[in-house]
């Protein structure tokens, strides 16, 4: 695999100044303003996915911990989606004492 970044591009980076062009300043602030999986594509060169998605700043890194004992007086909750407009999903929820939401449990198909 050949890995390339911006900077690679002369029209972007003038190599011989150590600096972003002035076209490279331009279309580098804008690929710095998008979110989600766009800019870790277009702007970190990453290969991550996006079709089929329903939320697209979704990331396990900041959205997923290590599974730990949920405390038994935190409320419980299910909810059901059937699958009308994406797929059907059903979700088993605790919500901690400061509000915050957990999924423990998820079927999805």
């Amino acid at each position: 695999m050949l890995t390339s970044v911006h900077e690679d591009n002369p029209v972007l980076f003038d190599v011989h100044r150590g600096q972003m062009t002035e076209a490279g300043t331009v279309y580098i602030g804008r690929l710095d303003n998008l979110t989600g999986v766009r800019k870790k594509r277009l702007r970190g060169g990453l290969w991550v996915g996006a079709e089929g998605m329903v939320y697209d700043l979704y990331d396990p890194v900041v959205h997923e911990i290590e599974r730990d004992e949920i405390p038994a007086d935190w409320r419980r909750i299910c909810a059901v989606y059937f699958g009308f407009t994406n797929a059907f999903a059903c979700l088993w929820l605790a919500l901690d004492g400061d509000g915050r939401l957990y999924v423990y449990r998820q079927v999805y198909g």
